[in-house]
C-alpha cells in the first residue's frame, strides 16, 4: 500500500511502453535477492513465447532463458532428436520450453519441476492446450530425485540443465 503511488506514477508514464508491473519484496536478512511472492500491479500475468510449438508462460519468478535465439536453436536441436509417438519425461521442465514444444509428436509427456513459479507457468500453458493434447501430458510436481519414477517406462529422458551425478 504504501508504493501505490509510485507504482502508478509508473504505469502511467509508461502507458502502452509497459508490458507488466509486479512488485517484489525481500523482507528476509538473507543472501536471496528475490522473495517468495509477487504482487500483480499492472498487465498481463506472464510473457508468453513460442518454441516451435505451444505457448509457454513465463509468470514473474520462473526461469526463462536470457538469450532466446539460442535458447530456439537449443529447443529445435532436442525436437530433431525425439522419435514420433515417444513417451517423454522431462525433468527440471521449468515452464515447458522444451517439452510443450514437443507435445505434438508425442504420445506421452511427463514434466517435472518443483520451483512453484514454474510450476505455475506450466499449469497456465497446460490449460491452454486442447483436451486431446492435455491428456497426453501428466505433471509430475516436486524434486527430481522424489519423483524418479516419472522416467519409468519413458523412450526418452530430458534432464536440463543436466545435473552432478546422474
Amino acid at each position: 500500500a504504501p508504493l501505490a503511488t509510485c507504482l502508478d506514477l509508473i504505469r502511467d508514464r509508461l502507458g502502452p511502453a509497459l508490458h507488466s508491473l509486479w512488485f517484489n519484496a525481500n523482507v528476509e536478512p538473507r543472501n536471496t535477492i528475490l522473495g517468495p511472492d509477487f504482487v500483480h500491479w499492472h498487465g498481463p500475468e506472464t510473457i508468453v513465447e513460442r518454441f516451435g510449438g505451444h505457448a509457454v508462460h513465463y509468470p514473474p519468478g520462473a526461469f526463462g532463458q536470457s538469450n532466446l535465439d539460442v535458447a530456439e536453436r537449443i529447443v529445435a536441436y532436442v525436437r530433431e532428436r525425439v522419435p514420433a509417438r515417444a513417451r517423454v519425461a522431462e525433468f527440471y521442465a521449468g515452464v515447458g520450453a522444451i517439452g510443450l514444444s514437443l507435445l505434438d509428436g508425442l504420445a506421452e509427456l511427463r514434466v517435472n519441476e518443483v520451483s512453484p513459479h514454474s510450476l505455475r507457468g506450466l499449469e497456465i500453458g497446460l490449460g491452454a492446450l486442447d483436451e486431446d493434447l492435455r491428456k497426453r501430458v501428466r505433471l509430475v510436481p516436486g524434486a527430481a530425485g522424489d519423483c524418479a519414477a516419472a522416467a519409468e517406462d519413458a523412450d526418452v529422458v530430458i534432464v536440463d540443465p543436466p545435473r552432478k551425478g546422474l
